[in-house]
């Protein structure tokens, strides 16, 4: 009986052994997983802000390609406009010019095109005033 007794204290003893270990391992593994879940929150978390940085970049970056054809497309309109403007003047006069038409038709016209124009419009515009003839001395230059 006194056996029987130290065999089941025994068991006893052994199973709050294996309880308090297994209590000790259970928490190191919470904190462990608490520490994963922490350091992938902390990922997770940079690579969000890492991709809302770059959709604003890319934003940007369209809203500006957006804005340069735009631009693009209002300057060749722009010259478009004048060169039409400009060739219907010449075939209403017979392309006659005055100094007149010159000086106070064609020449504002003209500078008032060229100030809203970049290097390369504005290298079509002058072409274009070669080419017609209106740009050729210093006398009878537009």
């Amino acid at each position: 009986m006194e056996q029987k007794r130290r065999r089941t204290i025994l068991i006893v003893i052994a199973t709050i052994i294996v309880s308090i270990q297994q209590n000790e391992l259970n928490k190191t593994n919470r904190d462990n997983d608490l520490e994963i879940a922490q350091k992938q929150c902390k990922h997770d978390l940079y690579i969000s802000n890492q991709t809302r940085e770059q959709y604003r970049e890319l934003s940007t970056l369209q809203r500006q390609q957006e804005q340069f054809l735009d631009d693009q497309q209002r300057q060749e309109s722009l010259v478009g406009n004048y060169i039409r403007e400009i060739s219907e003047l010449l075939l209403s006069v017979n392309f006659t010019l005055t100094n007149k038409i010159r000086e106070n038709i064609i020449r504002p016209q003209t500078l008032a095109v060229l100030r809203q124009l970049d290097g390369k419009m504005k290298t079509y515009a002058i072409l274009f005033l070669c080419e017609s003839t209106l740009l050729i001395d210093g006398k009878h230059s537009v």
